[in-house]
């Protein structure tokens, strides 16, 4: 017959090794989620990253359309401002330049206008 010492030495044994294997199955299981949460943020991160590439690329691109209106309506003022009335101003990329451009050809008919008109006085 066991002695309560062993018995309560057996129970001991039996718990340390019960614990031993909880611990090592739950630190395998926190281990999975850690993994898991890491591989998530490395793929937010990355997607994040190409969404911001993709910006820039974009307003860059834009950024060069409305560089190339602005410069044609700047050379199409400079020719006027020569006196020069039948130069073209072409916009080709966006709705507001076109809408200024109309009324800057609207504004170079008047002057042509008043131009002759003044060289007719004289």
């Amino acid at each position: 017959m066991l002695k309560i010492d062993e018995i309560y030495k057996i129970k001991l044994f039996v718990l340390l090794i019960l614990t031993i294997i909880s611990t090592a199955l739950l630190s395998y299981i926190i281990q999975n989620y850690i993994d898991s949460f890491f591989t998530l943020w490395l793929f937010l991160s990355f997607a994040f990253l190409v969404i911001l590439f993709s910006v820039f690329y974009i307003i860059k691109k834009k950024n060069t359309k409305i560089m190339h209106d602005i410069e044609q309506i700047t050379n199409y003022l400079d020719e006027i401002s020569n006196k020069n009335y039948q130069a073209i101003v072409k916009t080709e990329h966006f709705s507001e330049f076109l809408h200024i451009s109309v009324k800057l050809k609207n504004m170079v008919k008047r002057l042509h206008k008043y131009d002759t008109q003044k060289q007719k006085k004289s």
